[in-house]
């Protein structure tokens, strides 16, 4: 395993300057300590996902090839495959979103549990810039390294339960279209 110099480093001088202010009975240098610690952690995690992105590949589905003319499209556990790429699949019946988790776990919601989504434009309000986590602890966004380049930010409200999803896809007009077709869209706001 490779130590991430900068991370460490940083999370020494959090260390001693927490140190000092636990000895000096200093609040600002417990509070600054305790925030360059937190910077450390963060650093961390994002090495952590840096290399697992760039070095050393995590498996990613691949996408699903159009079936040739004729042929019936790939299935999922007995369900038709609509869609795929390397952040969601969509059959039939469900959505799984591949890098939901912290350790790029996925989370498959049935399509009876939502009540609704919304196509929302990105902004800061809507997860532009979140590339994984919550920042309202209502919804969740599954890892999205480029989500702020893409062009539409889906928004899945459950049925009264758990945390809503934020997500986005590689082809948003595609799956848009799908959603649209299983009558899942509650609102959308035009893009461009």
């Amino acid at each position: 395993m490779r130590v991430f110099l900068p991370g460490l480093l940083i999370e020494l001088t959090g260390i001693f300057v927490l140190a000092f202010g636990l000895l000096n009975d200093r609040s600002s240098f417990i509070v600054a300590g305790i925030v360059i610690l937190v910077l450390a952690i963060a650093m961390h995690i994002h090495e952590f996902f840096r290399k697992d992105l760039h070095g050393s590949p995590a498996p990613v589905p691949e996408p699903v090839p159009e079936p040739a003319h004729g042929a019936s499209p790939e299935s999922v556990a007995g369900s038709q495959v609509l869609y795929t790429d390397g952040l969601v699949r969509i059959t039939g019946d469900s959505i799984t979103f591949l890098n939901y988790s912290l350790f790029r776990r996925s989370r498959t919601i049935v399509f009876a549990d939502v009540d609704r989504i919304d196509v929302k434009k990105p902004g800061i309000g809507t997860g532009k810039y979140r590339i994984w986590g919550s920042g309202d602890l209502r919804t969740w966004f599954p890892l999205d390294m480029k989500r702020s380049s893409r062009d539409r930010i889906f928004h899945l409200r459950l049925n009264g339960r758990g945390m809503h999803v934020g997500f986005t896809v590689e082809n948003s007009g595609e799956v848009t279209g799908i959603l649209r077709k299983k009558g899942l869209i509650g609102s959308e706001e035009p893009i461009g």
